[in-house]
């Protein structure tokens, strides 16, 4: 006997917790800060630069489908633009997908052959943006021409764009230090097999 598995068979899901003591598997940016610490409970990836932008990618999934999951607890904002992103399907600086929040940002972004364009952007009194110091499950998926964010497992974007067919995932900071551990990064959406919403009078 012997098992037959299709030709195009996903990916396996990859995880990093950083338990470790490295992240061996992330390029960082010039000039950024990514250290491998300890953090609350667990180790992290920190990043303590405030005064640039930054990035760090995960290498070894360049995948079509794919989505980055990680907890994010942000430490400062030096100013009133800096947020924390995730990025699907980069290819570089000029190509890439990256979500961007912080306190007073909510924005979907696209950077195709070195043009940046805002996709989604929603103003500041209808959300709750980021705040420092609190711990946030955050996911960006790019399944195909959808894609889709998450905030503490509740669905807050879905839009659909083409550009970009493949590339890394990875975390970003603008003007700001955080805390990045846990990451899940899947080939699949996100898929809810049963939800309820209990009414309480």
């Amino acid at each position: 006997y012997h098992l037959e598995l299709p030709g195009n068979t996903p990916p396996a899901p990859r995880q990093d917790t950083f338990n470790v003591g490295i992240a061996t598997n992330w390029t960082t940016s010039a000039g950024s800060q990514f250290t491998v610490l300890r953090g609350d409970r667990s180790r992290v990836l920190r990043q303590s630069q405030t005064a640039i932008d930054t990035r760090a990618l995960y290498e070894p999934a360049d995948w079509t489908s794919q989505a980055i999951e990680v907890d994010v607890k942000a430490a400062q904002f030096a100013n009133d633009t800096a947020a924390i992103s995730l990025i699907t399907r980069w290819q570089g600086p000029d190509n890439f997908y990256e979500f961007v929040y912080g306190p007073h940002r909510f924005e979907f972004r696209r950077m195709a052959s070195g043009t940046l364009r805002t996709l989604y952007s929603v103003p500041g009194p209808w959300l709750n943006f980021m705040q420092p110091g609190r711990n946030y499950r955050l996911r960006l998926e790019s399944i195909g021409t959808r894609h889709q964010f998450f905030i503490d497992g509740h669905l807050y974007l879905s839009l659909f764009s083409t550009g970009m067919t493949h590339g890394r995932v990875g975390v970003g900071t603008y003007r700001a230090s955080a805390d990045f551990d846990n990451v899940q990064i899947t080939p699949s959406p996100l898929t809810s097999i049963y939800r309820n919403y209990f009414h309480i009078s």
